[in-house]
């Protein structure tokens, strides 16, 4: 699905890698400045805040989410 995120538009895609609900931003680069900071500004009554692909990561290993062939093989 398309959204607008302030006057950007990208391309939402649902993820589960970590137990919670959450959504990538699909777009161009070239938007990524404005879109982080409209996300950063709407979400501040609610304390969100950018974490690094390693924090999503350690995150779905505390859950027991493992990815083939990485952390399981056959």
């Amino acid at each position: 699905n398309k959204i607008n995120v302030g006057y950007e538009t990208a391309e939402e895609l649902r993820v589960n890698l970590v137990g919670e609900h959450g959504w990538e931003l699909h777009h161009p680069i070239e938007m990524q400045n404005d879109i982080i900071n409209q996300l950063v500004e709407a979400g501040t009554d609610f304390e969100i805040k950018p974490f690094g692909i390693r924090a999503m990561d350690s995150i779905r290993l505390e859950l027991s989410y493992r990815f083939i062939p990485r952390e399981m093989s056959i």
